[in-house]
């Protein structure tokens, strides 16, 4: 009589480490993470993610939408494979959010004072611990690469770029006002990316070079791109003030250069061999999404209402905000929906819910919350009790509404 078949529990290992393998190679580490949790003997076979700093565990090409401004879940975006998950984050409350970077991670600091920095794989819920202190800047965009890794932060206010390994003592400080358009340009568009086993990217000087003569030439001002100079007066959004700027976007080893005008796109792929810019008419089977705060392409083939070969944007018209895409092949540009103008309670939305994924990642373009330590800072010179009595909130997710109501009570 033939002996029973082994139960599934009872796989061999190196057959659970090829699945495993296979969820990896497509950044699915939420997969991974479910796999491990089948048995303990899958848990044995495989690696555990939850303390190690190996890059293939580390969140590469997922983007980190918010939906509501109030609680600690997160939709999170596969931009290759399409995938789109929801996650309870509870691990949130206990520090204050920084920034999200282009991969997935997140940047925190802890709330005790000196707020030392701390990175999140939201996926395997390691902490990556940093020695600095996160720098008071009211709005950082952040990137994560290499194999220490390395935490890059910088902040339009200040034009500042600030580097550090887990070790440092202190940050490196980069204050260059004639450099920083092309780093901020760099960060924004994922060309710092996560996962990348490789020293700290740069654009070379001559390709950069190429890129500031062009935008030049097509009349981009470097120093009218950064939104705090522009977001008071919506001319981040108005078509009519500075309508021409300039992206960079890395997506699957190319990066990508566009040139939008009033009405118009021009793209452009860097090819750092030959130190040239080549024209492109066709960007194949993506969809890029392009903002003031962030821009990033996604295989369209995985999302069914996206279109491939187009490039979408938001514009304001009559203090309304509208997504556009323009598509590449007959070079028109079309109006697709409202856009999302704010994501938190106090905020005018354009749009209502249920959003789509075009509203979701054209929002993620332009919409970016605060750093909590910023916020939690500036309140701290607050009086605790208002004139009228009203206790200051101590909650920071009720700040928002506690300002709009001292906004509404002095007026």
């Amino acid at each position: 009589m033939a002996a029973p078949a082994a139960g599934w529990s009872s796989l061999p290992s190196d057959l659970i480490n090829g699945i495993a393998d296979c969820l990896l190679a497509t950044n699915d580490i939420d997969y991974y993470m479910d796999l491990r949790a089948v048995c303990s003997n899958w848990r044995s076979a495989t690696a555990d993610p939850k303390n190690t700093l190996e890059l293939r565990f580390r969140p590469r090409q997922w983007i980190v939408l918010d939906e509501v401004f109030e609680n600690n879940t997160r939709l999170l975006v596969n931009t290759t494979t399409g995938r789109i998950l929801r996650k309870e984050l509870p691990l949130l409350r206990n520090y204050y959010v920084i920034a999200t970077t282009a991969g997935g991670f997140f940047v925190l600091s802890d709330r005790k004072y000196i707020h030392r920095a701390r990175v999140l794989n939201p996926f395997t819920g390691h902490l990556i611990p940093f020695r600095t202190p996160v720098p008071l800047e009211q709005d950082v965009a952040a990137a994560v690469f290499g194999p220490k890794p390395t935490l890059v932060l910088i902040s339009d206010r200040s034009r500042t770029q600030y580097r550090a390994d887990p070790a440092s003592e202190c940050y490196t400080e980069y204050v260059d006002q004639e450099n920083y358009p092309m780093v901020r340009l760099a960060v924004l568009g994922g060309m710092y990316f996560d996962g990348e086993d490789a020293p700290v990217p740069r654009i070379p000087d001559v390709m950069a070079d190429k890129i500031l003569r062009m935008m030049g030439a097509f009349g981009v001002q470097p120093l009218e791109m950064y939104p705090d100079d522009l977001i008071d007066s919506l001319s981040a959004y108005n078509p009519q003030l500075f309508p021409n700027r300039c992206f960079l976007v890395k997506f699957a080893g190319e990066v990508l250069v566009i040139i939008k005008l009033k009405h118009h796109m021009n793209v452009f792929k860097m090819d750092t061999d030959r130190d040239l810019l080549e024209p492109v008419k066709s960007i194949g089977n993506l969809a890029i999404f392009i903002g003031y705060r962030r821009c990033l392409a996604v295989n369209a083939e995985n999302f069914t209402s996206i279109e491939a070969n187009c490039i979408y944007y938001i514009r304001s018209i009559d203090h309304s905000i509208h997504i556009y895409k323009f598509d590449l092949e007959d070079m028109k540009e079309e109006r697709v929906s409202q856009g999302i103008d704010a994501l938190h309670q106090i905020g005018l939305s354009y749009a209502h819910p249920p959003y789509t994924i075009i509203q979701l990642i054209s929002s993620y373009t332009v919409n970016v919350r605060e750093s909590q330590l910023f916020f939690a800072r500036m309140t701290e010179g607050m009086s605790d009790v208002r004139t009228d009595g009203e206790k200051v909130p101590d909650n920071l997710e009720d700040l928002a509404s506690f300002v709009e109501s001292m906004i509404s009570f002095d007026s």
